[in-house]
């Protein structure tokens, strides 16, 4: 296609995603480590923003204490935790298999050791990466402070509407009767 361009054994695309991907029969184990590497961090890069705008929606369902939405929300969330920690985990291997020890290696060394195109493809998506991580901390951080409150009104109410109660064990005594002692604090009795 026109906008591709066949350089140093990597064939250089501009249709979205990593712009790079091993060309031709000569493509060597380091290239094509690069590639998965860099199809993995669009998968992590997907996943946490999955994330974010489920950190969003979850903000929106605290701010109107919807119960049901929330309990939807916790099972989505466990499973994109659950994926990233996957992910995460996959990251840590494929890191490792640029180090010739199999000691996973910093995604900067990687950066420095790849041709241009590549080192492009995985400093942006480095940095968007560390970005969005960024923002769900935020988020979270919103959320459990909304959760924190909301918790702390309800239960300020229940404590307000329970000041109004008496401190009775029943409204009714043992012989199926009013309580005297109710009966002596209500409003409606009048007082000799």
């Amino acid at each position: 296609a026109s906008n591709d361009l066949q350089l140093a054994g990597l064939m250089i695309s501009h249709r979205g995603g990593c712009c790079w991907c091993p060309g031709g029969a000569d493509v060597n184990i380091l290239d094509k480590t690069l590639m998965v590497l860099c199809r993995h961090l669009e998968g992590e890069l997907q996943c946490l923003t999955d994330l974010a705008q489920l950190l969003d929606d979850e903000a929106g369902a605290l701010r109107q204490m919807a119960l049901t939405e929330l309990e939807d929300y916790a099972r989505r969330k466990e499973v994109l935790l659950n994926e990233q920690r996957t992910l995460a985990r996959e990251r840590h291997q494929l890191l490792s298999e640029f180090s010739p020890d199999s000691i996973p290696i910093p995604i900067t060394e990687v950066i420095a050791m790849s041709p241009d195109p590549v080192a492009e493809d995985l400093g942006r998506l480095r940095e968007e990466l560390l970005q969005l991580a960024d923002t769900i901390k935020e988020q979270n951080l919103r959320n459990q402070t909304f959760a924190q409150t909301g918790h702390g009104l309800v239960t300020g109410l229940f404590r307000i509407i329970g000041l109004g109660r008496f401190k009775q064990k029943s409204t009714y005594s043992a012989n199926g009767r009013i309580s005297n002692q109710l009966l002596a604090h209500s409003s409606f009795r009048s007082t000799p």
